[in-house]
């Protein structure tokens, strides 16, 4: 390996570390912040395009050292990263991800005090990620996830100084530690077990014990901490609440990092994951009961931002299901495949949800009626990212889902196995449902009431009339502020007033609407990658072969179009046009609570602190106590021997001193 592809290996983590940490030290001068993360993140983008490069131009793979292997004893620990196809592609995905949202943040966060600490988070954030993904050692790998879960917390607690995003920045930081109890045994099985840490000779090992109890046991652990960070049953409750942090954070988070992150580690362990059939069966189970809720739950939502949150989780079952079900000679492609394809057009989801929330202050289905209508640049990147995440062909979000269908279908052909068909029938229905709150969500943010189109009819008969304004009227006719059209109010009466007083997600006011050219950029690349993204199935940059089941494929399409038609007919012609209305008045209160998932939370960590609040109470009373006792009878022994005591010194000391004396002399003169 050529000393160049090394230090482009070493420089993909590096630089957004160090941007991360100069970042920190210039973070109340703004533009520097600005100018820091958008050059560590261009930096980042460029080597690990490189490194593309190197691996499929010049068939590099191999082991880079960092700071050398950790003596202890019988384990070794070499802490190597590793490069190669899957590291390779995995890192091109994240660098333009992680571009995209520095350049968007810079101007989504106009103003904000606080600037310079978010954007040096997301570059360690960028960091941790990218030293998972390069990780050809279970210690970095470890230290990686704990990086993301760390910065996690600060992402969605940005905003501080609101009760409900402190409360959700810890809720999200306890559930996933919680999980990660789990994952960290089944890292300490894996390396005991094989005497090293290193990726290759671990899975070389333990390749040759297949069916073994421990290895069973040590991949279910991990299924454990992966189910907690990528937000799946019974773990899912603390994603969703995440969207208190800024729309950025969401989409960093959400796209192609930390809820991607467990695929990406069980795509690496793919050649030992394969030898468990329960813990396959596990994860399957796990999957479908994910993807399904969740779809069903996104479909409810009343807020907009929480709908692409539970389509992330649903979306990640999927992803992880390819896992389960995938043959060995097919391989971990397809969920790799899915991965990069849901890293674009999420990212494009939320940062257009971001944009568009910023022109109409708030992302509530209230506030954003009508939206795309009222701003028209955004009704391509919104529309392209919602035909993407529906499965519509032939866009990149087609192409993957066909192919965690394909691989379902070759584990029912070729094993006959129930995880095959546990997973066919999940995603299959995972399809209708998903298709469902795509449709509900882009009627919603096209809608125009009876009242508005009557009034738009009229404004653009206005518009064509001509009539003669003097040069004085023109300069003092007042402007509307804060980029939000007069006629852009919401329908059902609402005043843009209300809406903000009513929406809790409510955006930053930015003092203005003009977007910057480079975050506009960003949301483009990200749609045309959403677009002609399935293309990368023709070329060998991921592991699958260029073939889709057609009959599958022209079923998710038929299942699609029926999904539409069903969503479209019960969508009301009045108030904002949300179907979901039909659902009844207690909709709002049961799906975005997700149906009492956080009142279990809750009650189970009441137990938790009902039980500290016990050993606490023990501690201070019982155990302190005799501390405590031992000291009282100390000190109450010492005053009763001083008091007793006549300060007089006795014979018997007399007599010793002078013995001591005689044998001092003695000994002298004798000498």
């Amino acid at each position: 390996m050529s000393e160049l592809v090394l230090q482009a290996t070493r420089l993909v983590v590096l630089a957004p570390f160090v941007a991360s940490v100069l970042g920190l030290f210039v973070a109340r001068r703004r533009f520097a912040s600005a100018v820091i993360a958008s050059t560590g993140a261009v930096v980042t983008l460029l080597a690990g395009s490189y490194l593309l490069y190197a691996v499929h131009h010049d068939s590099l793979a191999g082991e880079v050292s960092t700071i050398g292997a950790l003596p202890l004893g019988q384990l070794r620990m070499p802490l190597h990263l590793l490069v190669d196809e899957l590291s390779a592609i995995v890192v091109f995905a994240v660098g333009i991800v992680g571009l995209a949202i520095q350049l968007f943040t810079k101007w989504y966060l106009h103003g904000d005090d606080r600037y310079g600490v978010f954007t040096g988070t997301v570059s360690l954030f960028l960091a941790g990620m990218l030293l998972v993904v390069l990780s050809g050692d279970l210690v970095l790998t470890l230290v990686g996830w704990e990086v993301m879960g760390w910065c996690s917390y600060l992402l969605i607690g940005h905003y501080s100084r609101k009760d409900s995003a402190s409360r959700a920045a810890t809720k999200a930081f306890l559930v996933t530690r919680f999980a990660d109890l789990a994952f960290v045994i089944g890292l300490i099985i894996l390396a005991s077990g094989a005497g090293t840490t290193n990726i290759r000779d671990l899975m070389a090992t333990w390749s040759g014990m297949p069916g073994s109890t421990l290895l069973t046991a040590a991949l279910i652990c991990l299924l454990s901490g992966i189910a907690g960070k990528s937000a799946q049953f019974p773990f899912h409750d603390w994603l969703p609440d995440a969207m208190e942090g800024p729309t950025p954070a969401s989409a960093l988070i959400h796209a192609a990092t930390m809820v991607a992150a467990g695929t990406f580690v069980l795509a690496r362990l793919f050649p030992i994951f394969v030898l468990s059939d329960p813990a396959r069966l596990i994860l399957a189970v796990i999957t479908a009961v994910t993807m399904i809720g969740a779809a069903i739950l996104a479909f409810g939502q009343s807020d907009l931002k929480r709908l692409l949150a539970y389509s992330t989780i649903s979306q990640i079952a999927i992803m992880l299901s390819a896992l389960a079900v995938a043959p060995v000679a097919t391989g971990s492609g397809p969920a790799v495949l899915y991965l990069l394809s849901h890293a674009m057009f999420k990212a494009l989801l939320f940062l257009a949800i971001g944009w568009l929330s910023v022109l109409v202050a708030g992302t509530s289905a209230i506030a954003l009626a009508g939206g795309v209508r009222h701003h028209k640049q955004l009704r391509v990147p919104l529309g392209v990212g919602f035909l993407a995440l529906a499965g519509v062909p032939p866009l990149a979000g087609f192409v993957a889902k066909e192919y965690v269908l394909g691989a379902a279908h070759d584990n029912i052909s070729e094993l006959g196995s129930a995880t095959g068909w546990i997973v066919m029938v999940a995603v299959g229905m995972s399809v209708v449902l998903t298709a469902a709150y795509c449709t509900r969500a882009w009627l919603i943010l096209t809608h125009l009431s009876a009242e508005e189109e009557v009034t738009h009819e009229a404004a653009i008969q206005q518009a064509d009339a001509i009539e003669d304004v003097s040069i004085i009227e023109i300069f003092t006719e007042p402007a509307s502020e804060g980029g939000i059209p007069p006629d852009s109010a919401p329908a059902s009466g609402s005043t843009v007033t209300d809406v903000l007083a009513e929406d809790v997600h409510a955006e930053p006011e930015h003092g203005h609407a003009d977007i910057h050219r480079s975050a506009r950029l960003s949301v483009g690349v990200l749609a045309f990658l959403s677009v002609v993204g399935g293309l990368i199935i023709f070329t060998p940059l991921v592991a699958v072969e260029p073939h889709i089941t057609w009959w599958l494929a022209a079923s998710s399409f038929v299942l699609i179009v029926a999904s539409w038609a069903g969503v479209r007919y019960l969508a009301p012609v009045d108030g904002i046009g949300d179907a979901a209305s039909r659902l009844g008045a207690d909709r709002m209160e049961l799906f975005d609570r997700g149906l009492g998932a956080d009142g279990v939370y809750v009650a189970l960590a009441s137990q938790v602190v009902r039980l500290a609040d016990i050993v606490v109470v023990a501690d201070r009373q019982v155990i302190d106590a005799y501390v405590r006792g031992t000291v009282v009878v100390t000190r109450w022994i010492g005053v009763t021997g001083e008091r007793v005591h006549t300060r007089k010194p006795s014979s018997y000391l007399v007599w010793l001193l002078v013995g001591l004396l005689v044998v001092g002399v003695v000994g002298v003169t004798s000498w």
